[in-house]
């Protein structure tokens, strides 16, 4: 059963109320919203998209209150400034008769929409988009449209519509006597402003854990989940949960002979944990379908139709075991250890040549938009270029370029993804490496991405990669240490045996072990599925695309099987898909 948790703030009287069956009516703005997520203290509605909790620094001060109850207290202590001791993946309103304030979290995990019209003063703020086009027309931004060919998301706080943004990070808008002011209560780049402390791999691993265990008894979880794959992250989240005497529900979507599903089931097996492979090979094309459409209805234009197979697996995971309230998911925890990984996916092709210094950038964007079937005579480059050199990850910098687009882009936009689908059928989505606590604690030393080089060609530069990791796992549970990772090798040898022998084993292995299939196949039935989508929609729904060419590349066209390749097509879809909800 999904959870329906759906908000709006206007200037005047929405259109269509019935989806709400509560409205706080202040001097400025209508608040609609539903009863279930918010409390009424005296004249002040505390309202929580979301979960949030005290951070680590006063954790004991408040973790006798609950969620409201903590938020109105620190805003009558604090007022605006309570953003210093709260943390987790919200959307919080606080409203009261002459002033309304809107907070996200840091990370942007949970978004909300906006439109601000400074001239009439009218404004909608929603964690729906569609709410606020229920109330007005928007026209498409073939501007961000471009940018979303670019860089296979909508940036810079753009979505598909002109005049129509979402939340950034640590976003804080407050209305007060008709003022409206909108900016930031925190920026990522502090995190490279963190001095750096000598802390041994031990002392991280019992820090991190205490702020995982911290999240346990304070959300009090009845039966909590993870996604269990073969790598480093979900492995060091099982072990701080096992050191916490918790026996995580776990599954796995993919291929059920992949590495990853294959490691995965050895590692519940060895633990005694209820686990599940949710098979992907062949899926039933209509089925298929539906789930994408769900995306499109769900996914407020930021979800990518890649992700269906995600929504279906937590899906059928709710099927077997419905009473799933909290769910571990490792987004983040490897990227920013190791740094960035080129796989022309989520960083894209055209920014990893930007960054290689393949060419210019007037030339990437010229021939990328082409290549996504776009009309470039329909749109401005030269806005293109300007929005995208504005960017923190366009800078000149090489190492803080990867940083920041790790995090404005990876973290904020692509990870949240998943999160956002789990948020709709599972009450405590946990990202623990997006943890703010934990994100101060790995820049706070010289285990974090700034220390690696790992776009290195050479795999020697990259054998500190798996030293945090491995410790961690070490240290928090030994017998979850000796079970090999997907890539053969596992924590246990490489903190008994060091890099150099875990380099020689982890190559040998690879030599001599068979190859096995991709965790997530792209293949035929892929290419079927698209054929069957786009033979329901006009060649012309659209003028920015060439749709000739398009569909003269999908049916003759000689397709790959990696999941970037196929995002060309994909991201004509969603456009379609998004448009017709």
């Amino acid at each position: 059963m999904s959870i329906i948790n759906k908000w709006i703030i206007l200037s005047k009287k929405n259109k269509d109320s019935n989806e709400f069956n509560s409205l706080y009516k202040g001097d400025y703005f209508y608040f609609y919203y539903n009863h279930k997520n918010a409390v009424l203290f005296d004249d002040v509605v505390i309202y929580i998209d979301g979960w949030v909790m005290p951070r680590g620094h006063c954790y004991s001060k408040y973790s006798h209150l609950n969620m409201h109850e903590f938020i109105h207290l620190i805003y009558i202590e604090y007022n605006d400034s309570i953003t210093n001791f709260i943390k987790g993946n919200f959307n919080i309103i606080i409203a009261s008769k002459n002033k309304i304030l809107v907070l996200n979290d840091r990370l942007s995990v949970k978004k909300f929409f906006y439109h601000i019209d400074s001239s009439t003063k009218e404004f909608m703020i929603s964690n729906n988009i569609n709410a606020i086009r229920d109330n007005k027309n928007f026209n498409l931004s073939y501007t961000s449209i471009a940018l979303h060919a670019l860089m296979h998301h909508y940036i810079d706080g753009r979505t598909m519509y002109e005049e129509l943004f979402y939340s950034k990070n640590a976003t804080k808008l407050t209305i007060v006597n008709n003022a409206i002011s909108l900016g930031e209560y925190w920026k990522i780049h502090q995190l490279l402003e963190k001095n750096i402390i000598d802390l041994d791999t031990k002392e991280f691993a019992l820090a991190y854990d205490e702020i995982l265990n911290n999240i346990i008894k304070y959300l009090k979880p009845i039966n909590p989940a993870m996604t269990l794959t073969g790598g480093l992250d979900t492995r060091t989240i099982l072990a701080a949960l096992l050191k916490n005497n918790i026996k995580p529900i776990s599954y796995t979507f993919g291929d059920s002979n992949s590495e990853d599903a294959v490691a995965a089931k050895n590692v519940a097996s060895c633990f005694d944990l209820k686990y599940d492979c949710h098979e992907v090979n062949n899926p039933n094309l209509d089925d298929y379908q539906k789930s994408s459409n769900q995306i499109s209805e769900i996914g407020n234009s930021m979800i990518n139709l890649h992700r269906t197979h995600r929504l279906q697996a937590i899906k059928k995971q709710l099927n077997k075991t419905s009473n799933i309230d909290m769910i571990f998911v490792g987004s983040m925890g490897g990227e920013a250890i190791r740094g960035l990984h080129f796989d022309d996916l989520i960083v894209t092709k055209f920014y990893r040549l930007w960054m290689q210094k393949k060419d210019n950038i007037d030339n990437l964007i010229k021939e990328t938009l082409i290549e996504n079937f776009i009309d470039i005579k329909k749109i401005d480059l030269d806005e293109i270029k300007s929005i995208l050199l504005k960017q923190d990850y366009f800078g000149d910098s090489y190492k803080k370029n990867e940083f920041h687009i790790l995090f404005h882009l990876t973290a904020s936009i692509h990870d949240v993804q998943d999160i956002e689908i789990y948020s709709n059928y599972v009450k405590f989505p946990v990202p623990i490496f997006m943890d703010i606590d934990y994100l101060n604690l790995l820049f706070s030393t010289k285990y974090n991405m700034m220390h690696k080089n790992n776009t290195s060609k050479n795999p020697l530069n990259r054998l500190d990669i798996p030293y945090l990791n491995s410790h961690i796992i070490y240290y928090l549970n030994e017998e979850l240490s000796k079970i090999p990772f997907n890539y053969q090798y596992s924590p246990y040898e490489y903190v008994k045996q060091g890099k150099i022998i875990y380099f020689l084993k982890r190559v040998y292995r690879r030599l001599f072990t068979k190859v096995m299939p991709p965790t997530y196949p792209y293949d035929e039935w892929y290419a079927k599925y698209l054929l069957n989508e786009f033979s329901e929609i006009p060649d012309k729904f659209l003028e920015l695309f060439d749709f000739k060419k398009m569909k003269k590349s999908l049916n003759y066209g000689a397709h790959k099987k990696n999941e970037g390749y196929w995002q060309k097509y994909t991201n004509i879809l969603g456009v379609y898909k998004y448009l017709n909800k």
